[in-house]
């Protein structure tokens, strides 16, 4: 590759007082770099490369209207320095104004098209205005025109994370670590993606490689913090969240991830700092939500339910905000109609129309947990992963995948032959070996497959289900009250949560009417009554011989990527059996969103 040549930077005099200021820039003394600048530009009030670096190392110390009056001085004397340009992309970016910052880039790689720096500055840019696919493009550029050039395999990386494709992403963080093994971003995120998927051995090898490379890393011991809860390791996990806060006393993250895992007490003095940090006007709305529910689980802890149901509203409000924000606000009226859609689909004639000739040598592997979420998955899951012959798959979207490949689904089902649907229903059992290869069963615990059974009783004609109920009230506080991902906007308000249930009521009761497979029905107040009667009616269920390591389901090691990971390494206990009463007087949407709903309740 012939070595690109950059035009020559216009200096035009300075001599010592200018190398002066430059070896001070260089060694970060910023104050003292712009003091001698200054006095190179009173001898010298042309000399762009002083008015550059002067605003540069405005920038670099956080004054972004000095930087910007500099820089612009520089470009309209010196408008062909591809650098300065890039630099005033720079500041724009810093300043929230990314418009200009992807023109100045423009300009930059106007001047020089192979500038792998404003290649990525420019992806940056495209990015913040939602343009992902152009700026993944533009990022192949950058690594084109400059293979060794780490940063853009890095921010290749965190694009395509953003995208879903984490797979792709980790071999892209990988190849920028390969380039630069100090580079202390690339192994932090790549801790975050690996997480991401599961993959916890070694997202904590990252974690720990990025802590050897930078002790005081806070979001990195958040990060193994994360790992080592989920793989039960509770002390140990709380002593991680410990040491980031230490370093960073205002990090929301960790605060939030230490009130899961440590019980509040009356005036504990972290009441007063999650406020604080609450109430900070320049805090971003996704660390606020965090917090929100974290002083709602305190406040919860101690008693005080209406100051905690206050911070879990304002969490939720906040919440719904930005999913509208996003275009993902939920349509009670619209998942209604859904919901009659898939009733009226999948009717016991389409069953009927479509049944293979038997379920006779069909692969029983696929175990289907489903229900609303918080109703008990995950600790049935953990019963039956602590069977010798049963792996916990955790909550996978393979189902969700395949109904994305088919247009105008529910619909479209009724004109699928059956080669197709038995090629759909190999490439789930595909996905799913990958967990394990010699299991005889295995379970995808998505709960809001409920929603899906249909489309599985047509493609796995050998898969079971277990349906996981629980009172409504509790389960739809319990969900009011969790601080959610994406996907579950239904949770964030009461009364939608209340049409939700509804919804998932009357489609339960289609399936217990029509679906064509085995399913089982466990209460949650059931299980946690005779957690060993129950258990050894889900492994019949399975086709499986008993196990006593079902019921110390506690003592598994086995990783638990949900949020009831800490729940499920404790002995069963009914604390949560009956919470809403504590919380009946601010429940009144939810109760009459449910008699609206017609979802039967009792005392």
């Amino acid at each position: 590759m012939t070595k690109r040549r950059r035009p020559p930077t216009p200096t035009r005099g300075g001599g010592d007082a200018f190398r002066r200021a430059v070896a001070a820039h260089k060694s970060g003394r910023l104050g003292e770099a712009e003091r001698l600048y200054g006095r190179v530009l009173v001898a010298h009030p042309d000399h762009a490369e002083a008015l550059h670096l002067r605003g540069l190392a405005a920038y670099q110390r956080g004054a972004g209207e000095p930087a910007l009056t500099f820089m612009r001085r520089a470009i309209a004397i010196a408008p062909g320095v591809a650098r300065y340009h890039n630099n005033l992309a720079l500041v724009f970016a810093a300043a929230g104004r990314h418009e200009l910052a992807e023109a100045a880039c423009r300009r930059a790689l106007a001047l020089d098209p192979a500038y792998a720096e404003a290649l990525v500055n420019l992806a940056n840019a495209l990015k913040e205005r939602g343009a992902l696919t152009e700026a993944v493009d533009v990022l192949r550029r950058a690594i084109n025109a400059r293979p060794d050039y780490a940063p853009a395999h890095n921010n290749l990386a965190n694009l395509l994370k953003d995208q879903g494709r984490l797979d792709a992403a980790v071999d892209a963080y990988r190849a920028a670590i390969a380039r630069d093994r100090r580079y202390v971003a690339a192994q932090y995120n790549l801790s975050v993606a690996l997480v991401a998927l599961g993959r916890l051995d070694e997202a904590e090898d990252a974690c720990r490689r990025t802590l050897e490379l930078a002790p005081r890393h806070a979001p990195a011991h958040n990060n193994l913090g994360n790992v080592l809860r989920f793989r039960g390791r509770i002390d140990a996990a709380i002593a991680s969240f410990r040491a980031a806060i230490a370093i960073d006393p205002d990090f929301a993250a960790a605060h939030c991830n230490l009130a899961e895992l440590v019980p509040a007490r009356a005036g504990d003095a972290a009441f007063d700092r999650l406020e604080r940090l609450r109430d900070r006007p320049t805090l971003p709305p996704h660390e606020r939500i965090s917090l929100d529910f974290a002083l709602g689980r305190m406040y919860d802890a101690i008693g005080e339910t209406d100051r905690a149901f206050d911070a879990y509203r304002a969490g939720n409000h906040l919440r719904a905000r930005e999913a509208v924000r996003l275009g993902r606000g939920f349509d009670a009226a619209d998942h209604r109609r859904r919901t009659d859609r898939l009733i009226e689909t999948f009717s016991p004639d389409l069953f009927e129309r479509m049944a293979d000739s038997a379920r006779d040598g069909a692969d029983e592997t696929p175990v289907f947990i489903v229900g609303m979420p918080r109703s008990g998955t995950t600790l049935v899951e953990q019963i039956l992963a602590s069977h010798p012959t049963v792996h916990g798959a955790g909550e996978l979207a393979a189902i969700d995948r395949l109904i994305a490949t088919l247009d105008g689904y529910p619909e479209a089902i009724a004109a699928l032959d059956p080669a197709s649907r038995r090629a759909l229903g190999a490439r789930y059992l595909e996905a799913l070996r990958a967990h394990s290869a010699t299991a005889a069963r295995i379970t995808d615990k998505l709960p809001l497959n409920l929603f899906n059974l249909g489309f599985i009783a047509l493609i796995l004609p050998g898969a079971r289900v277990i349906h996981c109920r629980r009172d409504p009230r509790d389960t739809c506080l319990s969900c009011f009250t969790h601080d959610f991902g994406p996907g579950n906007e239904f949770s964030d308000d009461l009364a939608d949560l209340a049409a939700f249930h509804g919804d998932y009521h009357r489609l339960g009761a289609h399936w217990r009417a029509t679906l064509p497979l085995p399913m089982i029905e466990v209460r949650y107040e059931d299980l946690v009554a005779d957690i060993e009667a129950e258990s050894r009616r889900l492994i019949a269920f399975l086709g499986l011989e008993w196990d006593p390591r079902c019921t110390a389901f506690h003592h598994s090691e086995r990783a638990v990527l949900t949020s009831s990971s800490a729940q499920v390494r404790q002995p069963i206990h009914g604390r949560a059996v009956g919470r809403w009463r504590r919380y009946e007087r601010r429940l009144t949407p939810l109760i009459e969103g449910f008699a609206a709903a017609g979802v039967p309740l009792t005392r």
